[in-house]
């Protein structure tokens, strides 16, 4: 039988998660969801919720997409 983890150990991923994210942001250019969740190894989804908790922080920015990319 496989342990469930508990609040705390959720929570602590959660931030580990935020971190990995914060810190491939801080070494790159600016990202889509896809490059970020590959340069991170989370998955999309995974890397959808950090970034969305990191926008609502205000510690990150969406940005527009650049002229001449796809």
């Amino acid at each position: 039988m496989v342990d469930e983890p508990d609040g705390g150990d959720l929570s602590r991923l959660r931030q580990l998660n935020a971190l990995g994210v914060l810190r491939v942001l801080r070494d790159e250019r600016p990202l889509t969801l896809t490059e970020l969740a590959r340069r991170t190894g989370l998955s999309r989804a995974s890397t959808e919720d950090v970034a969305r908790e990191l926008l609502a922080r205000g510690w990150v920015a969406e940005v527009a997409p650049e002229a001449g990319t796809v």
